[in-house]
């Protein structure tokens, strides 16, 4: 199998794009070229949603041509390293901020695809991070914006940490209610209910005996 050799440039850094950054690795034709459309969902490799800002978070490359008909790539994007070492990405009027950081260890391999088989290439020693440059750029506000709309979305549903009684439960609360309120007036009732007199109920038939006895002892004028 030949071994492929391929031009990396004079550094190798290791790139894990964030969602608002994307790359487009076909060659740019304004013939072809059709925008993306904000509405549609576009997913990463890792599942996550990507921020889709059209032309102004992708970078693309073109083949041109020179004065002397030489063909060169062009791109939207390019690396300005700055006097103090800092880096940054220019991306169409879009600025970024690039953190580079060293990887440890031989974990994180370059390979290229060659048939049915991998081919190593090398092996990364740096890794770059990219960040809006200013609060004012496109890209943060539409961050924001991205961030404001998935939680809106998410506080379409409410918890309610106070819910209202249970209806089943407040209607039998009230017909115990009704029920103990009837009982306590029929109890009312029957104690005020008038009585007779004991006392009475013993003279009438006292004075019926004593009626009685009278006819037995007295004269008869007959």
């Amino acid at each position: 199998m030949p071994k492929i050799w391929t031009e990396l440039g004079k550094e190798l850094h290791f790139v894990k794009l964030p969602n608002f950054l994307s790359v487009e690795t076909r060659p740019y034709d304004p013939n072809t070229y059709e925008d993306e459309i904000d509405e549609e969902e576009t997913l990463d490799e890792e599942g996550r949603a990507r921020l889709k800002l059209k032309v102004e978070n992708t970078m693309r490359w073109r083949t041109a041509f020179d004065k002397e008909g030489n063909a060169i790539k062009e791109s939207n994007a390019r690396m300005v390293k700055w006097s103090d070492g800092s880096m940054s990405l220019h991306l169409g009027s879009e600025i970024f901020d690039v953190y580079k950081q060293p990887l440890l260890g031989d974990h994180n391999h370059l390979f290229v695809r060659q048939g049915t088989g991998l081919q190593g290439q090398a092996v990364f020693r740096t890794k770059l991070s990219f960040r809006p440059h200013s609060t004012d750029s496109f890209t943060h506000r539409k961050m924001t914006l991205s961030v404001a709309d998935r939680s809106t979305k998410t506080s379409a549903i409410k918890i309610l940490s106070q819910v209202g009684s249970d209806p089943d439960a407040d209607r039998k609360y009230q017909l115990k209610k009704e029920e103990m309120e009837l009982r306590a007036s029929m109890r009312s009732r029957a104690s005020t209910r008038p009585k007779r007199r004991a006392g009475a109920a013993s003279g009438g038939r006292g004075a019926a005996r004593h009626d009685d006895s009278e006819d037995e002892g007295g004269v008869s004028l007959a």
